[in-house]
């Protein structure tokens, strides 16, 4: 079940939907999406776990709940129970695959993550995604580099992949770096890790672009801190 951003106040729209009194999966969903726009968690789960009473099959609820503890109780093994229970259901659900895969990640289980993605299929910009990080995380750079061009050839428009590409290419290939930098800074202005990336692939360059860079860097690290 995919949050969309809400409109207006949040809390009056639970309360308009609370007063409803809903009861079928759909009107409870709807009740969900609106406790995850206030933020309040545990209304959140707890709306979701009714909606599976009613349709334990309803696949997008299951996995709402999965990234609830995975995202927000950090319960690996619950999460991991339930997007199990979603492949289990439906081998082709992806998202769920690639949640897998984080979690055997953060318990830094490599194979057992480097399989899950690699069941996601070759044309999985996601699956090549985790395949790179895992190249990384036991040390193989080249293959990990391989892995993240295939992953922006696959989806030019994933901000993790080209991120991943100006980390990896800072060092050896500054010009490629200060390319995805610079696609980060547009898509993302108020990144101030971004602004510091190409200025760190600027200055390498000798670019008199450099300096702006910085002073933006500067800027907006002062304004929204960093992450």
């Amino acid at each position: 079940m995919i949050v969309p951003r809400g409109e207006g106040d949040p809390y009056e729209t639970v309360r308009r939907l609370r007063a409803s009194q809903p009861t079928t999966p759909a009107e409870l969903k709807r009740l969900a999406i609106a406790y995850s726009q206030a933020q309040q968690w545990l209304l959140f789960r707890q709306t979701i776990e009714r909606v599976l009473e009613l349709d334990p099959k309803d696949a997008s609820a299951r996995f709402a709940l999965g990234s609830y503890w995975m995202n927000r109780a950090d319960d690996g093994v619950r999460a991991e129970a339930e997007f199990r229970a979603v492949i289990a259901q439906d081998p082709g659900h992806s998202l769920a695959r690639y949640h897998v895969g984080i979690l055997h990640e953060k318990r830094n289980e490599w194979p057992e993550a480097d399989t899950e993605y690699r069941k996601m299929g070759d044309s999985s910009a996601l699956g090549w995604l985790g395949r790179a990080r895992v190249s990384r995380a036991v040390g193989n750079e080249p293959e990990a580099l391989e892995r993240a061009l295939k992953a922006e050839s696959l989806d030019p428009g994933n901000l993790e992949a080209v991120r991943f590409l100006a980390r990896q290419l800072q060092s050896q290939a500054p010009r490629e770096a200060a390319a995805r930098w610079r696609r980060l800074t547009e898509a993302e202005p108020n990144e101030a890790n971004h602004w510091y990336g190409l200025y760190r692939a600027l200055a390498a360059l000798g670019d008199p672009g450099a300096e702006a860079a910085r002073v933006r860097f500067d800027e907006v690290r002062q304004a929204y801190g960093t992450r």
